[in-house]
């Protein structure tokens, strides 16, 4: 698991695929590079609920507390088939 030293109201980056930690205050943007023909519709969700995202490749969570901890997973669907990846989001601050 990679841990990053972070500051609040930090952005950090992560790809799809890789587990993060943070702290509590912190903006995530999970990115999800997709390639196929045809074009992949992308569904993101957390822990296994759908989230909506303004860009299908990326989502950005904002991370207020320890409870917003979870695992983000990437869907990608076409007519060739479905692939999934996920990131485990874990959260370090005072429970509230």
């Amino acid at each position: 698991m990679e841990k990053i030293p972070l500051t609040n109201d930090t952005l950090v980056q992560v790809s799809v695929g890789s587990d993060v930690t943070v702290l509590t205050q912190t903006r995530v943007n999970v990115t999800c590079e997709v390639s196929g023909v045809p074009k992949s519709t992308i569904t993101w969700l957390k822990d296994g609920k759908r989230m909506e995202s303004e860009e299908s490749s990326y989502l950005v969570l904002n991370i207020r507390n320890v409870e917003d901890a979870g695992q983000v997973t990437c869907h990608a669907r076409n007519l060739a088939g479905n692939a999934s990846q996920s990131t485990n989001i874990n959260v370090i601050g005072k429970k509230t």
